[in-house]
């Protein structure tokens, strides 16, 4: 690769990285990000993370991973498990207006968007419907969102759900998460394909 078409690269590079501090960078991926914890509403104990396309589980007795929160069975607990959830992430709002979240979970759930808690389904709970948070007004666009879940002893389930402007109420899909660039990631390849460029040109 000649030294023009490494600086046409590399000053690509630096354009993304640019775009990606100060602007709307494109989504690397779809998903969020669900990393894993042992303990009770604690998340400092990670265990394992993964790109997951939807919040839409169902565990029933068993835990994510052998890993994660597994505890001796009793005899009136036959399956006991103590562990945590944290999904993070963009949400894509399709157009401005009043939105609703949903929860319907086994145990608690916290929502966060744009680093704001909007809505707290804390506690031990069993759901049997939906809780919904109170009307939040969003802007089209990305949004920055975590979900923060816990289990206690035995089952587990959460499901995330959104009632749209239009009323429509329904499972958040996968194409409404992405993931995106790390800034300081891009940064550094455009810093040091600069950096490799002026060396060969000494």
């Amino acid at each position: 690769m000649g030294q023009k078409t490494l600086a046409v690269f590399f000053f690509v590079a630096l354009m993304i990285s640019v775009t990606a501090n100060y602007g709307n960078a494109a989504p690397l991926q779809g998903g969020l990000l669900g990393t894993y914890y042992n303990g009770e509403a604690s998340w400092n104990d990670p265990v394992f993370s993964r790109i997951e396309s939807q919040i839409h589980f169902n565990w029933v007795y068993v835990s994510p991973d052998p890993g994660v929160g597994t505890q001796e069975p009793t005899a009136t607990y036959p399956s006991l498990s103590w562990w945590s959830a944290r999904w993070t992430g963009w949400i894509d709002i399709p157009s401005t207006g009043e939105y609703q979240f949903g929860f319907f979970s086994d145990d608690g759930a916290w929502l966060y968007i744009d680093e704001n808690l909007e809505f707290d389904h804390g506690g031990r709970r069993h759901d049997e419907w939906i809780w919904w948070s109170d009307p939040i007004q969003l802007d089209q666009g990305l949004h920055s969102l975590r979900v923060d879940y816990f289990d206690w002893i035995t089952l587990a389930y959460i499901d995330f759900h959104w009632r749209l402007p239009d009323g429509t109420e329904e499972i958040v899909p996968y194409n409404a998460f992405y993931q995106v660039p790390e800034p300081a990631t891009l940064s550094l390849l455009a810093l040091g394909g600069l950096a490799m460029i002026r060396r060969r040109r000494k």
